[in-house]
């Protein structure tokens, strides 16, 4: 009987371990609650990047040189700004999908996956061309506002 508890306490526990999956779930509320949390971050990171472009800009007195410009913003879009997509991407894949809206989440998540990968493998082009704008309009049909 020992043996029988032992492998029941294993399968238990180890049925708790490894972390989130994509099976979790939470509320509307607490998608919208927490999602705006998630957002607010990369916000405040961009508005960082923006604020440290337009220094680095003054610094090298590229004011008018878009040449350099851009050299300076390529620099701190994959230094600062696709960075702080990833770990937007990751909290969003860790907060899981809203009860009810599994597919339009996962759809949501699917779309800002491929908005970093356009970020990472075009650069400035890829902001231009991002589907960004498309995952905030799926977010808000989540209930979620997160503007660029």
């Amino acid at each position: 009987m020992g043996v029988v508890l032992g492998v029941a306490v294993i399968a238990v526990l180890a049925s708790g371990c490894g972390g989130g999956d994509s099976t979790d779930t939470v509320t509307k509320a607490e998608f919208v609650e927490q999602g705006k949390e998630i957002c607010a971050k990369r916000k405040k990171d961009w508005t960082a990047a923006l604020a440290s472009y337009e220094k680095k800009v003054v610094e090298e007195k590229a004011t008018q040189d878009s040449e350099v410009q851009e050299e300076i913003a390529t620099g701190i879009l994959k230094e600062k700004m696709v960075p702080a997509m990833e770990v937007q991407l990751q909290e969003f894949e860790d907060l899981g999908t809203v009860e009810g809206s599994e597919k339009q989440s996962e759809k949501m998540l699917k779309t800002l996956s491929v908005a970093v990968a356009e970020l990472e493998n075009k650069g400035i082009g890829g902001l231009r061309e991002s589907k960004y704008t498309t995952f905030e309009e799926e977010a808000k049909e989540l209930g979620l506002t997160c503007p660029i």
